[in-house]
Formats: C-alpha cells, structure tokens, sequence
C-alpha cells in the first residue's frame, strides 16, 4: 500500500508502507538521503577531516598513473621516442637468450600430460583439428556446408591418415554405413 510522505527537503512523494516499516522510504531520492540523513544519535554526517586512507588526486588504484583526462607534469611525463633505459636495449645483430629454445615445456609424447592412445573423444578431435588442414569445401558431395570431423576406420587412432573433414550430412551417412556404433564402442562416456 502507498502512503504519502514529506521529504525533509519539502518535496511529497509517496512510498510503499512496508518500505516504510523496514525504516526506509524517508528520502525522495538517493542526492536527497545523502544531504539529509542523520546518525541514529542525532549527527549529521558532515565531513570535518579528510581520512588519511583515501586516495588524493593523482594517487589512487591505478598506481599512481594519470586517469584518463589527467594530465602529469611535463618533466615525469613519457615522451614518444625517448629512451629510458639505453644500457638495456638491443644492438644490432643481438639475439635473445631463448632464440635457440622451442619452448619450456616439452611437446608431444615428452610432455608429462600424455596420454597416448587412452586419449578421450574431445581431446582426440581436438588434437586432430590443430593438425590436419580443413579444406573449403566437402570432399564427397562438394558442398559449401559446414565441415566435421570424420574417422574413416572407427578405430579413433591418433593417426592423420586416419581423418578426414566430410560436411555433417556425409559424416553421419559415412558412420551409419561404415561404423555404426564406433564412436560408442571406443568411448563408452559418450552412450546418451
């Protein structure tokens, strides 16, 4: 049920009679609540010394860099082209120190994470689409469709001459006539 009330700013507007209840629906907007609220013992909230843990201008989450629109002093500003630390960059026919490196962690049958052939369903297409090319368009029926991988022998090996991109009406044709069930078979987590 709404009830009217008088803001302490004079304005009238009304409120829920519950909100009221609850101790809300005194103010008419949240500009008006701020200026007008009162502590429980009767202070107002008024700002008589500045927190020493607030951020000051120029200061604050962004570490101390300027705000988008804040300008710095031209003598800490970066300027375009400078160069701040010469002993640090590159000279000519320099070259990294990870240039011979391929990589931290080792890749393929070296990493710690290999499964081999007791690889899952998922990780297996994964695995192939990262490696195999896809071409335009569908090998069988030359259609401009979206294209899906297709096992040729049902076996799921990780091996490329083993795959083939076919568009989805090819693929499921090419299982149901070929492989019926090799998915299933091989991945038992897959039988809906």
């Amino acid at each position: 049920m709404k009830v009217a009330v008088r803001c302490p700013c004079g304005q009238d507007f009304t409120a829920e009679q519950r909100a009221i209840d609850r101790g809300r629906g005194r103010y008419c907007s949240r500009s008006c609540m701020y200026t007008h609220r009162v502590r429980p013992k009767g202070l107002k909230y008024e700002l008589k010394v500045q927190n020493k843990a607030w951020y000051r201008p120029g200061h604050g989450p962004t570490g101390g860099e300027a705000r988008p629109g804040e300008r710095r002093s031209p003598a800490t500003e970066f300027k375009a082209g400078e160069r701040r630390s010469p002993g640090t960059e590159f000279k000519p026919g320099q070259r990294p120190w990870n240039a011979d490196t391929t990589g931290l962690v080792p890749a393929g049958s070296a990493h710690h994470n290999w499964s081999g052939s007791a690889i899952g369903y998922g990780p297996l297409h994964k695995w192939v689409k990262e490696r195999l090319p896809k071409p335009a368009f569908c090998p069988e029926c030359e259609a401009d469709a979206p294209l899906d991988l297709s096992n040729i022998s049902g076996d799921y090996r990780r091996e490329l001459s083993d795959w083939r991109y076919l568009c989805r009406s090819c693929h499921f044709r090419y299982d149901r006539e070929n492989i019926p069930g090799a998915s299933v078979a091989r991945f038992p987590e897959r039988k809906k």
